[in-house]
């Protein structure tokens, strides 16, 4: 903790200081730390969180969301009941002091009828009562700033065993959108009052607008926690000298249209203001329209389908109905019946709920008609654009792959390529020799014993392990021709290679022995690349190579002796140190 926060906690007024270090604040952190059972980093964070809302850096309001992010603790359900007992056990005795108590209950209020709006707008079902907290402490949550828009509607389509909702992407935008406009209103009210652009706002108490069954949107500006219960959004006036009795109010775009990572942000009120009022049509278009009992008892029977649980078969009601007051579209209703039952849909095949959602078109309003069979025509289109989107995918990352592979490859047989066109060139240069130590015609047999016949020196035999000898014919006097001379030549790949490798050749692959190592491992990884069972033939090679045996000759020999290694490397004259500890470092199994 800072300085500067032990200073202010000093300027405290004598009351707050006396609570905090009250016996009755001690037991009430006590109880706390010990019932959620928090870690030594827990317990500092913890304080210090209480520390901040004692010298009002931190609003109590903002509790859930600090807790979360400083006590790293995921669960929502621990998160919202320790926040409730620090707010019950720690800072009711002393609300007054956060002038909190009065407007808390004012927002929780206010909360409450809209959460209570959206279960009725959204027709949501709670199989158990937990479920619906659960629902109500996701969505305050929100309405508190604790969540962003996106992490509130992540959470509503969270599985139910984690924490979540369990509902669909489609319905947790929609409620998500729905709880963003009211709180994008109040944004907007509060930044225009600020500025004083209008004067403070009123409600309309008079809509020549039909109320129908349940809310779609709501008016603003409010009472804050009053979402006031209009049915239908009014449209926005304006009075053109600016008046007192100037009257405004808007209807929010979409939540989120102008927003960045979820925050509200205003470029241009007055642009914005023209957007809200041309979309006025459209959200009266898209409003829940009423339906009678009998209209969806019709559907119901016209759809004829019939599940072994009231469950399922209330599910299938309240989907019906859903879709004949329009507040799901055709689509969602499709997405809805062909969901999962553990996910909150139906589980039907797409041609059921296909079938399905062209019956209930025929109960719709004319005016909420819409082209389904055009929908599903686009959901096909997009689930083949996307089929072909991942084939396409997988085979560009399969083609990277092989061509980073072959890549690979082709470096590491670069130095064989090289070390094959040497060894050809020296096989040439090796016959025309032979052909030159040739007896001439004069010569005969006695031509091949001839000291000044041309021979090759110590190294030029092409590569090859044992190098090849003339044969001659056993009957005398008969000249040798060159089909006489037999070439008994030896493959010499990698794992002949390493199987003979000697001190001399080690020290020609490089100065460095441990760049000398690898080389030789990038051999083994040549044969590894083609098959396991060559590189562990190349592994017993190195294993078996004059070098190898060397090597654990002297390691030997030290240990029987008792000599340090560095004593007996001094009596060596094969491996010096340096190359001594490249082999042991090296780990070729």
């Amino acid at each position: 903790m800072s300085e500067d926060i032990f200073e202010k906690l000093n300027k405290l007024p004598e009351k707050i200081k006396e609570y905090m270090y009250s016996d009755s604040l001690a037991d009430a952190n006590l109880e706390l730390i010990e019932k959620y059972k928090f870690s030594e980093t827990q317990k500092e964070d913890f304080f210090d969180i209480l520390n901040q809302i004692f010298v009002k850096e931190m609003s109590p309001d903002s509790l859930d969301g600090v807790l979360m992010n400083k006590l790293k603790i995921k669960d929502d359900k621990i998160i919202s009941a320790l926040a409730g007992e620090i707010r019950e056990k720690i800072l009711t005795p002393i609300a007054d002091y956060f002038g909190m108590s009065e407007a808390r209950e004012i927002n929780k209020e206010g909360d409450n009828v809209l959460v209570a709006k959206s279960i009725s707008k959204f027709n949501l079902q709670f199989a158990l009562p937990d479920l619906k907290e659960r629902f109500t402490d996701i969505s305050g949550s929100f309405l508190e700033n604790v969540r962003t828009k996106s992490q509130f509607k992540n959470t509503l389509g969270k599985p139910i065993d984690m924490g979540g909702m369990g509902y669909d992407n489609e319905l947790a935008e929609n409620i998500a959108k729905f709880f963003g406009s009211y709180m994008r209103i109040q944004e907007i009210e509060k930044k225009k009052e600020k500025e004083g652009a209008i004067p403070k706002t009123r409600r309309i108490k008079s809509l020549d607008i039909k109320e129908i069954e349940s809310p779609s949107i709501f008016s603003s500006p409010l009472k804050k926690g009053d979402i006031g219960g209009f049915k239908n959004p009014p449209q926005p006036s304006f009075s053109k000298g600016g008046s007192e009795d100037a009257v405004f109010s808007v209807i929010p775009a979409e939540a989120g249209t102008s927003t960045k990572n979820d925050e509200v942000g205003f470029t241009s009120e007055e642009k914005e203001v023209e957007e809200m009022k041309q979309r006025v049509e459209e959200i009266r278009g898209s409003e829940p329209h009423p339906v009678t009992e009998s209209k969806t008892d019709e559907a119901i029977k016209e759809v004829d389908i019939k599940f072994p649980s009231v469950e399922l078969n209330d599910r299938l009601r309240a989907l019906v109905d859903s879709r004949l007051r329009n507040v799901r579209t055709s689509t969602q209703t499709f997405e809805r019946l062909t969901l999962p039952v553990k996910q909150g849909g139906l589980g039907i095949s797409k041609e059921e709920a296909d079938r399905i959602s062209l019956a209930l078109n025929k109960y719709l309003d004319k005016e909420s008609h819409d082209l389904y069979k055009g929908k599903v025509g686009e959901i096909k289109k997009f689930e083949k654009k996307v089929s072909e989107q991942k084939i396409e995918k997988d085979e560009r990352e399969n083609r990277q792959q092989q061509e980073g592979l072959n890549k690979k490859f082709e470096k590491l047989i670069a130095r064989r390529r090289i070390k094959k066109t040497r060894k050809q060139e020296s096989t040439r240069a090796q016959e025309k020799l032979l052909r030159k130590s040739l007896p001439s015609e004069k010569g005969g047999q006695e031509g091949f014993n001839n000291e000044s016949s041309p021979s090759l020196k110590k190294g030029d035999i092409g590569g090859f392990i044992n190098p090849p000898q003339p044969s001659f014919s056993k009957e005398g006097g008969v000249k040798p021709t060159l089909e006489d001379i037999a070439y008994k030549s030896k493959l010499y790949g990698p794992v002949e290679e390493i199987a003979n490798m000697t001190f001399e050749d080690f020290r020609r692959i490089s100065k460095d022995p441990k760049e000398a190592i690898l080389k030789i491992k990038d051999k083994l990884a040549l044969l590894r690349e083609e098959s396991f069972t060559k590189y562990q033939t190349g592994v017993t090679a190195w294993k078996k190579s004059p070098l190898y045996k060397e090597y654990l000759k002297l390691l030997n020999e030290s240990l029987a002796s008792g000599k340090s290694l560095e004593e007996s490397l001094l009596s060596n004259q094969a491996l010096n140190k340096e190359e001594f500890d490249a082999i042991i470092d090296s780990r070729i199994e």
